[in-house]
């Protein structure tokens, strides 16, 4: 029912993806990853990483589709 997922973070000097893994449901993961992805790392992982999200950003639709692997995701 549920997926382990890693959602990733860029080092502060860029060079390295840090995965922040979480646990989403089966039935909504890419929503849920995208939607984790624009909340922010973990409490505990902020001072070491940084986003490329900017602020504010947010999903423009309810829902992320997935065609043949490839995500589409619409922001705001």
């Amino acid at each position: 029912f549920f997926r382990r997922t890693p959602v990733y973070f860029a080092t502060p000097d860029l060079q390295y993806l840090v995965p922040d893994v979480r646990w989403f449901a089966a039935r909504n993961q890419a929503t849920a990853a995208v939607e984790a992805l624009l909340a922010g790392p973990s409490p505990w992982l902020r001072d070491a990483v940084r986003t490329g999200v900017p602020d504010g950003a947010r999903l423009s639709t309810t829902a992320v589709t997935v065609e043949r692997g490839v995500a589409q995701v619409d922001l705001s």
